[in-house]
């Protein structure tokens, strides 16, 4: 299980913003790909894990407006000013793809949030799988819902690679799914819808 963030705000209940843990908030903080966009989370609660997926990565930098500066000037105003880098953040927008309770996979709209402070934690390739399989089959109830999204499509790519790897013998299915979503995406461009 690796720790990924916790949840610092909840736009709706589909839309979350999570806070990447850095060097010291915990003993082994996450590297850039264990939160690459099209990375699946989960999020712990009492009663199910709700399911979700990372759609943007944004640095904030509240000192935004601080003029650039040389790397010979920037190590002195490290010196100066230790606590300058721990001002900049990670954070992760994700989007809620659904829940699982013990072996039972729901892909429906949310009946809970997470709550702020709450801990996210990447799917495990089991994990992964048993969200995705439903009646021994691929199961993307959630999919209608994500392709309404901004950029749902190249979204979905990552996705399907990914899941590609964890679920092998949907891989063909999985393929023809991608690529009937991608062309789907560049009709309705043309289209101008």
């Amino acid at each position: 299980m690796k720790e990924i963030g916790q949840v610092v705000r909840v736009d709706s209940a589909l839309n979350w913003l999570v806070e990447v843990f850095r060097e010291g908030d915990i003993q082994y903080p996450p590297n850039r790909r264990d939160y690459s966009v099209g990375t699946f989370l989960k999020i712990p609660t009492e009663e199910v894990n709700l399911v979700s997926v990372v759609v943007d990565v944004v640095i904030y930098n509240p000192d935004y407006g601080v003029p650039r500066v040389k790397a010979e000037e920037r190590q002195k105003i490290e010196e100066l000013m230790p606590d300058l880098g721990d001002q900049v953040k990670t954070l992760i927008f994700v989007y809620y793809l659904g829940s699982i309770e013990e072996e039972s996979p729901d892909h429906s709209f949310p009946n809970l949030t997470p709550r702020l402070h709450d801990e996210v934690i990447a799917m495990s390739d089991n994990e992964l799988e048993k969200f995705h399989t439903r009646n021994n089959s691929l199961y993307l109830g959630y999919l209608p819902r994500f392709l309404k999204n901004e950029n749902s499509s190249h979204l979905f790519a990552k996705m399907a690679e990914r899941l590609g790897e964890v679920i092998e013998e949907d891989q063909m299915l999985l393929n023809k799914i991608r690529n009937n979503v991608s062309e789907e995406n560049r009709f309705e461009r043309i289209g101008g819808y």
